[in-house]
């Protein structure tokens, strides 16, 4: 029965197999899946009919095989990417598409397939699909279809020829089509059905060819490339009337084999292509037209024919056009034959590229409307005539350069004009080829060119020629050069010359160089001359248009001038022999040097620069030297054989008179003339310059060598100068100048002030290296400047705006007086001597040398330098502008008391006094404030009040946010501050209740009263004398604190912090304040005078507290029982500075904590700032203000509280600020709106469990809510712990809270040099959250004890150890040799160790975030392998191993077993034997027991001596192949030196 069921079962099998297969109508899957098909079975050729049922849509995942397959409608069908799916041929329609299709990979149809259904509304072939055609002797169906601009139909099969028909589906819009028909043995033609694709790419048309069209005469469109490879025959056309083919992208032949044509003998076939032409086709034709009808390829990129031959072999033409984009670039490395022809329209340009040739046969032509660039540097010539194979760019019949053409030489080397040069006039020849074109005839001629020639780049050039140019010469970019050697040439230009970029250069040998210039100069470029022999020659009539463009400097042996206008020269010219004018104007505007004669027979001279006559300078009647704004340098004599002539100056014209002897009469016209400049500097003695004319300097008059006798006539413009050195002067009986005023430059040595210095003087300056001793007052109403030198100003009354000084600078004796109403700039030396410097104007003091003053008035305004030193009196009737900064230094005369006075009440920012020689050393005799430091040296005094007692010495205090004080630094030795010192102390108004709160003081001076601070804020009691004020009251607002209070005063319900509160003063307002007492004065800021001053403000008067402030009568302990309630004091900041909590010496603090506390009532409500040890809360700091006071306390035992100069910080400001510089901390912060309290976790190697009094502070009670850590039972605001574990757990606290919802947040985690882990344990919700930097948590406070309280705790856990490090060591190691391991990148805290089978075989090394290194000695290790795991421990956190484990081979190190001696009998080699090395091993011999390089290396174990003549004892080792080595073991090479034996034969007689 069983059997019977099995073959039942294998019988419906069977017969399933044949039975259609449906997808499983409830949405179908992917094909490979069982699951999308009815019965289970994945479907494939093999399955007969297959049906995608409607609604079911079927992904082919996988490559199949089908046929007879039907897509319902509705039903979908899609090819995944990278996959393909086969439509085979097999029984009626192979494939029937109804619903929708969509191939992203490839679809196939086999050979005789059949399809139906599929059209471009239901099937679309998408970016990167691919369909393959594969009809062999059928044309096939190629789906109708949506193809995407990427995506790729390849025809892989046809293999006979064929026309195809509309049936074959061609005419569609495609993608990328790709021809590839290896086995193709006839002509395809596509009948012009194809004429949409993206890329065209005939890849293999087997031995035939493909025929794109033949009398359809298509519009073919390629949007990409058209490309022939491989082995591909193509034509386009064959008997078309009018075929065009549009290719995009670029037209690239690369095919091997035969020929490809456009046309046969069709009227006309165009191609036009978008890109570039390409043929590389070594072996291969392309040809244009091989009929009677024209071929034509319009393109617009370059022509490049590398191999291959492009022909043109019927009786048509074969024409390229170059157009559309301007630029072309023409390459033929191939062969070009045929009537070919060519246009060159008038926008185009093409560049035949080195000695490609634009070519062509009989009836060959080229038209040129735009630009052709040649390249070549054939020797015959760029362009010459012939046509075919030759030299140079253009082989062709006809050659038609049109008028507006252009031809350009452009080759990378030398070129030649060849005997094809364009004639006709309209042609322009453009030169740009750096390494020139030559312009030369085989023998001596003169060369005329009629058309326009522009010289763009590298040089025209004419040696053997006289050159003549009738036409417009430009030189943009190149030059055009005349040459001469040993015969005579010329250059004449009759046109206009442009120089435009380009120079025109003459160059001389022995033989004269001219140039002659009858026309007209344009552009910006130049003429340059070299040689000895050039001469130019300027004819012609009119101005030049540009000024004669020569090259500075420039040498001419002539000048003649016969120009009928003006002609400027703008550069330096020297003229050898002469300079000679006939008519018209010379401009120089630049300098002439003559080295002749200058003769002005007629027209003028204009100088426009400098002027040097070496010789005689001679002027007609008629003519004139202009100068102006020029110089004139003079070096002989004037008007020696002509006379009459004129000086023509101005304001800028310079006359020097140099050399030696006696100038003469010079004249100026008109009389009166102005002069810029006079210098003299004759030596010759008397008198040397005679005016006919009066003289007014308008600049300059220099007196270097040489007298100039002044009796009226010289004056001088308001800011000339006068420089006058020690050798030359005004001749005696000179008065002074008249007009100015004017500078005073004095130079060369010293000198004495004469009549220059009696004039109006502007600015005065002295660049003398002697002394300039001044004989009489000086005013300069401008500066004083002292560049080099000593100026001595003797008793003399010196005035200036201001002073400036690089060399020494005598300042006046007590006799004289300098008046300063600017700046007076130090960068010298400046003599104080007795006098006072006057201060009258908007004055600073500036310089890199700060200067010392003597006594100093302010009258106007000063602005002192970073630090004012003076000597004498401070006297301010004016503005000592400071800025709030700065240091004025007292540095004191010896015996002589520094007086600080004035009408003026001066704000000093810092004071330094170090005279210390006189008794006060400084007094203040007028009221002064500081807003700075004062700093005394050891000894110094001050009086601040003056001999009176009556001046007024007053340290602001301006701001308390951070606070800014002045202060009295650390008083050494015995210096003091003698006298009353006004102490102010700035609070600012703020907190709740419009700022009436509690504010807490000390007095920095001695024995203020009550009644001093009542001037500025109201204290009130029922004490004598209490404030009265409206709003006051009459309760007791000041208060002093007993520590011995332990009832509960204050009603609290226990006693408390606040119960000691008792009321100050307690009689009259004449009660002190005791020096160290902290008080509590409630601040009215609501009443006057507060309110009206903006400020709670407070001053006291007296003597400062100085020395030794000694705290033990104001601190005591009282215990209540409740050691957290007991030994508080409020005590106070005694110096008129701030003090530091935290300083090296200077506190005695026994039996006292080491935490301070102060309360702040600004907040919303009342909180307590805390500092201990580093670390703030609330803003507490370890830097106590001036005037501020703050809460210490005592856990019991004898109290000794002590200060001394030592603790003050002057000059330090805060107000309570947290100290940022402290690492392994937790600040938490408890929020509800703008309300807040913190609370410090510290951790801390010198902490304990308990309470540390050097590092924790007890928690405080705020009058709002309270956050705390807890110790035992002990609240804490800071509370610092060790952190030795791998874990530590803080109970927080949080009281005082009414319901609502608070913030907890955790700053300051980045402290830690590893961040820990941590997290926040919420006991009431159960929650466990991992805290990071800067992070809050939220919560609710309800009713319930629970939501507050103990609520919280902080779990803070070892940062986890990165197991990932690299590890590193040697693979190998030998015996008894020590193995290292190198750890790279280990982290800061960790230590290190390595293990064996659980046992520790290294050192633990602790990691500071660089490598290391374990060492693993050698008795750890055992021969073979060993597996070393290396482990990482953080505290006492539990080793951890690295992800890295060491494995390392031991090698054992092997010995000789045994060696054999060698022996030699006589002089000789031997050889040594040794055994005991392993098979990979080697022996080494050494030549002695010590060394330590081996003489040898075998693996034989022999060794052969070098030769020896006596017995030599060596050394061998046995080394593995690790290279461990054994011990040395002796074998000795002997040498037996025997005697040599002869044996000779006796002869006996017989």
């Amino acid at each position: 029965m069983i059997r019977s069921l099995l073959f039942a079962s294998c019988l419906f099998l069977g017969y399933s197999a044949q039975a259609q297969i449906l997808s499983n109508g409830t949405g179908g899957g992917n094909w490979s899946d069982p699951g999308t098909w009815i019965g289970g079975i994945v479907p494939d050729f093999n399955s007969g009919a297959i049906t995608i049922q409607a609604g079911d849509q079927v992904n082919v995942d996988a490559d199949f095989t089908i046929d007879q397959t039907t897509v319902q409608a509705t039903a979908t069908l899609v090819i995944d990417p990278t996959f393909t799916l086969i439509i085979a041929d097999g029984a009626g329609i192979d494939f029937t598409m109804n619903g929708t299709f969509s191939i992203e990979g490839t679809l196939v149809l086999n050979n005789t397939a059949t399809h139906s259904g599929m059209n471009a509304s239901n099937t679309t072939f998408v970016a990167g699909s691919e369909y393959r055609h594969l009809y062999t002797a059928a044309q096939g169906t190629i789906p109708l279809a949506t193809w995407d601009v990427a995506s790729t139909i390849r025809v892989v099969g046809y293999t006979n020829g064929k026309t195809l028909t509309i049936g074959s589906n061609f005419n569609q819009n495609f993608g990328d089509f790709i021809w590839d028909c290896p086995s193709q043995s006839g002509i395809i033609s596509l009948a012009g059905l194809l004429t949409s694709t993206q890329n065209l790419t005939i890849q293999n048309t087997g031995s035939s060819t493909l025929r794109l069209s033949s009398n359809e005469s298509p519009t073919i469109s390629v949007a990409g490339n058209l490309s022939i490879v491989g082995a591909s025959r193509v034509e386009f056309s064959t008997t078309g009337a009018n075929t065009e083919v549009t290719i995009q992208g670029d037209f690239i032949v690369n095919t091997t084999v035969g020929i490809s044509r456009f046309k046969t003998s069709g009227a006309l076939c165009t191609v036009n292509v978008g890109g570039n032409f390409t043929m590389n086709a070594s072996g291969a034709t392309l040809s244009l037209s091989s009929g009677a009808g024209d071929a034509i390829m319009n393109l617009t990129g370059d022509f490049d024919l590398i191999a291959g031959t492009l022909t043109e072999s019927g009786a048509g033409q074969g024409i390229v056009n170059f157009e559309g984009s301007g630029i072309h670039t023409f390459t033929n490395t191939g062969s070009i034959t045929g009537g070919m022809v060519y246009t060159i329209p008038a926008s185009e340009t093409v560049t035949a590229i080195g000695e490609s040739i634009i070519q062509g046969g009989s009836g060959s032509s080229i038209t040129v409307d735009g630009t052709l660039v040649a390249e070549s540097e054939n020797g015959s010539g760029a362009i010459i005539t012939g046509i075919g194979a030759g030299g140079g760019n253009l082989r062709v019949t006809t050659r038609n350069f049109n008028t507006g053409s252009t031809l350009i030489y452009r080759g990378t080397g030398a070129q030649f004009l060849g005997n094809g040069q364009p004639v006709n006039t309209g042609v322009t020849t453009i030169i740009n080829n750096a390494s020139g074109v030559s312009l030369n005839n085989s023998s001596s001629a003169t060369v005329t060119i009629d058309g326009d020639v522009t010289v763009l780049n590298g040089d025209l050039t004419a040696e053997l020629d006289n050159l003549v140019l009738n036409g417009l010469t430009t030189l943009t970019g190149g030059n055009l050069n005349l040459i001469t050697t040993t015969a005579t040439r010329a250059l004449t230009s009759n046109g206009i010359i442009n120089l435009n970029g380009g120079d025109l250069t003459v160059t001389s040998g022995t033989a004269n160089a001219t140039l002659t210039v009858n026309g007209d100069i344009t552009g910006s470029g130049a003429f340059s001359f070299s040689g000895a022999n050039n001469n130019l020659v300027l004819g012609g009539t009119g101005d030049l248009s540009i000024d004669f463009p020569l090259i500075a400097p420039t040498s001419l042996e002539s000048v003649t001038v016969n120009r009928t206008g003006s002609i400027v020269f703008p550069q330096d010219l020297t003229v050898t022999s002469s300079l000679i004018t006939n008519s018209g104007t010379v401009v120089m505007n630049a300098p002439l040097n003559v080295g002749n004669d200058i003769t002005m027979n007629g027209g003028d001279l204009v100088m426009n620069s400098s002027l040097v006559i070496a010789d005689d300078l001679n002027i007609a009647t008629g003519s004139t030297l202009f100068f102006e704004g020029q110089t004139v340098e003079l070096r002989s004599q004037y008007n020696n054989t002509l006379s009459g002539g004129l000086f023509s100056a101005d304001a800028a014209s310079t006359l020097n008179i140099l050399n030696t002897g006696a100038l003469g009469t010079i004249e100026f016209a008109p009389s009166g003339n102005p002069l810029g400049n006079f210098y003299l500097d004759r030596g010759t003695g008397g008198t040397l310059v005679t005016l006919n004319s009066s003289l007014n300097i308008e600049s300059s008059f220099t007196l270097q060598n040489g007298d100039f006798l002044n009796t009226s006539g010289l004056s001088f413009t308001s800011g000339a100068t006068i420089t006058r050195s020690n050798l030359g002067a005004f001749s005696a009986g000179s008065i002074a100048p008249t007009g100015g005023p004017y500078n005073l430059d004095y130079v060369g040595g010293t000198l004495t002030t004469g009549a220059e210095a009696l004039g109006a003087i502007l600015n005065l300056t002295s660049n003398s290296s002697g002394t300039i001793n001044v004989a009489s007052n000086v005013a300069a109403t401008g500066d004083i400047t002292i560049n080099s030198g000593n100026f001595t100003s003797g008793g003399n009354q010196i005035s200036a705006l201001n002073v400036s000084i690089l060399g020494t600078f005598n300042a006046p004796t007590a006799a004289g007086l300098l008046t300063v109403s600017g700046d007076i700039v130090n960068n010298g030396t400046f003599n104080r001597n007795g006098g006072t410097v006057v201060f009258n104007g908007n004055s600073s003091i500036l310089g890199t040398v700060n200067p010392s003053f003597n006594n100093i008035t302010i009258s106007g305004i000063l602005t002192p330098p970073v630090t004012l030193n003076i000597h004498g009196a401070f006297t301010n009737n004016g503005v000592f502008n400071n800025g709030g900064t700065g240091t004025v230094a007292f540095l004191g005369t010896a015996g002589v008391t520094q007086v600080v006075s004035g009408t003026t009440v001066t704000n000093f920012a810092n004071i330094n006094v170090t005279n210390t020689s006189a008794s006060p050393d400084v007094t203040i005799e007028s009221n002064q404030n500081l807003l700075g430091v004062l700093t005394l040296a050891n000894t110094a005094t001050v009086d601040a009040d003056g001999t009176s007692g009556n001046s007024v010495l007053t340290l602001i205090s301006s701001a308390d946010n951070p606070t800014q004080d002045a202060s009295i630094a650390t008083l050494p030795g015995t210096a003091n501050v003698l006298g009353n010192v006004t102490v102010q102390r700035f609070m600012s108004i703020e907190g709740p209740n419009n700022g009436r709160i509690y504010r807490y003081i000390s007095s920095p001076v001695q024995n203020a009263d009550v009644a001093q601070v009542q001037n500025f804020i109201p204290v009130t009691g029922s004490f004598t004398g209490t404030s009265t004020c409206t709003g006051c009251g009459s309760n007791q607002s000041m208060f002093l604190y007993n520590e011995n209070v332990i009832t509960d005063v204050n009603s609290s319900g226990g006693n408390d912090a606040d119960d000691g509160y008792s009321d100050f003063p307690v009689a009259a307002n004449t009660e002190t304040l005791a020096p160290g007492r902290g008080y509590a004065i409630f601040v009215r800021a609501n009443v006057p005078p507060v309110s009206t001053s903006g400020s709670a403000l407070w001053e006291v008067r007296a003597p400062i507290n100085r020395g030794t402030v000694n705290y033990n009568s104001l601190v005591s302990f009282t215990s209540s029982g409740t050691l957290a309630n007991d030994g508080w004091n409020l005590v106070g900041n005694p110096y008129p500075s701030t003090i530091d909590w935290d300083a090296a010496t200077g506190w005695t603090r026994t039996n006292l904590t080491n935490a301070i506390y102060l309360r702040d009532n600004g907040q919303t409500l009342p909180v307590y700032a805390t500092y201990v040890g580093g670390v703030g809360t609330n803003g507490g700091s370890r830097y106590i203000p001036m005037g501020q006071a703050y809460f210490v306390k005592s856990d019991g035992g004898a109290i000794n509280f002590q200060s001394d100069e030592n603790v003050k910080v002057a000059g330090t400001q805060g107000t309570f600020v947290r100290e940022g510089a402290v690492s392994d901390v937790i600040r938490i912060t408890l929020k509800k709106d703008n309300l807040k309290d913190e609370t410090v976790i510290r951790f801390s190697g010198e902490a304990t469990e308990g309470y540390d009094q050097n590092l924790d502070a007890y928690k405080l009670p705020n009058a709002t809510f309270n956050v705390s850590s807890i110790a035992g039972s002990t609240r804490f605001a800071i509370n610092s712990i060790p952190f030795g574990g791998c874990s530590s757990t803080v109970q927080l606290n949080i009281s005082d809270t009414a319901p609502g919802n608070y913030q907890l947040s955790f700053t300051e985690l980045q402290s830690f040099s590893s961040v820990p882990e941590v997290r926040l344990l919420d006991n009431f919700t159960g929650s466990s959250t991992l805290i990071s930097n800067d992070e809050a948590y939220s919560f609710t406070v309800t009713s319930d004890p629970a939501s507050f309280g103990n609520r919280f705790s902080v779990l803070v856990d070892q940062p986890q150890i990165d197991l990932n490090i690299m590890a590193s060591g040697s693979q190998n190691v030998c015996k008894e040799v020590d193995y290292e391991i190198t750890l790279a990148s280990t982290e800061a805290g960790v230590s290190y160790y390595a293990s064996i089978n659980g046992t520790i075989v290294s050192d633990r090394i602790t990691g500071s975030g660089g490598s290391l290194v374990l060492e693993v000695l050698a008795d750890k290790l055992s021969i073979g392998g060993n597996s070393i795991s290396i482990f990482a421990q953080r505290a006492q956190c539990t080793a951890l191993p690295l992800s890295s484990t060491m494995n390392v081979v031991v090698d054992g190190i092997y010995e000789i077993q045994s060696v054999t001696d060698g022996v030699s009998c006589q002089t000789g080699q031997t050889t040594l034997k040794a055994i005991g090395a392993p098979s990979n091993g080697a022996y080494r011999g050494y030549d002695s027991e010590n060394s330590t390089e081996p003489i040898s290396e075998t693996v034989t174990g022999e060794y052969v001596t070098p030769v020896l003549d006596k017995t030599k004892t060596y050394y061998v080792t046995a080394v593995n192949a690790s290279g461990c080595e054994g011990n040395k073991t002796m074998v000795k090479a002997v040498v037996e030196q025997f005697d040599n034996v002869e044996i000779t034969e006796t002869s006996y007689g017989v």
